[in-house]
């Protein structure tokens, strides 16, 4: 698991048959066998060389298929992220390395103070799932979803993401690698469908999420009327609720 916030940018050595990085940073917290995030797909090394400052990985056929892992070319810089481990913050959103989609860039927009908003044109799938205000990550990098059309969101990108991450190259018609929030998605999977809680400022892109999603969101007035709500229709009728 992942947050989405990436802690270097790796350069590639070497495309295939395995991915080489060189990545000095993230080589020395890594063993092989061990995860880490590539531009938004978890991979395993196969091989780490500290004195290098590099490791291995391997892209399979399944991998290729569905991230854009198979277009990197020696010296395309990617971003990287170790797992997280117990007791680091959370500074972004979960993100697992599984690439849900692949989008493509439609426009890049300059902004005031050196930000940019940058338009993403997804599967309509995966724009289903996309809510404004909600996180994505975009190539590994957790975001905040500035805006939602018909066919398309957007992305608002400030100065620290372009410096420290690969977004500052982004260019019209390059595809990236996407992955929507984990939460919602996590409650369908384990057949939740009911959720009990108290609307509030801090839950609102929760709350938007939920509105789309198949889950109903039951509002209450108090915390222990939730519980209790939720504790009941569990038991009458031994569906699953939170």
């Amino acid at each position: 698991m992942y947050t989405g916030r990436i802690s270097e940018i790796g350069t590639v050595i070497q495309a295939s048959p395995d991915l080489v990085i060189h990545a000095p940073k993230t080589t020395a917290g890594l063993s092989a066998g061990g995860s880490v995030n590539v531009s938004g797909t978890c991979l395993s090394a196969v091989a780490v060389d500290e004195a290098a400052g590099s490791f291995s990985a391997h892209v399979c056929t399944e991998t290729a298929t569905r991230s854009t892992l198979a277009e990197l070319q020696a010296d395309a810089q990617v971003n990287l992220e170790l797992p997280l481990r117990l007791g680091d913050p959370m500074d972004g959103h979960l993100v697992q390395g599984h690439t849900d989609a692949i989008g493509k860039i439609a426009r890049v927009d300059q902004e005031r103070a050196g930000s940019r908003r940058v338009w993403i044109r997804p599967p309509k799938r995966f724009l289903d799932e996309i809510i404004a205000k909600g996180s994505v990550a975009v190539e590994g990098i957790s975001l905040t979803v500035a805006e939602v059309l018909a066919d398309r969101f957007a992305v608002a990108l400030i100065p620290a993401t372009l410096r420290e991450t690969t977004l500052s190259s982004l260019k019209p018609d390059q595809r990236v690698n996407l992955e929507s929030d984990l939460f919602v998605k996590s409650l369908e999977a384990e057949g939740v469908e009911y959720v009990f809680g108290i609307p509030g400022e801090e839950n609102l892109d929760l709350l938007e999420s939920l509105r789309r999603s198949k889950i109903r969101l039951i509002l209450t007035r108090h915390e222990q009327a939730a519980g209790f709500m939720a504790a009941t229709y569990g038991r009458l009728t031994g569906r699953i609720v939170e």
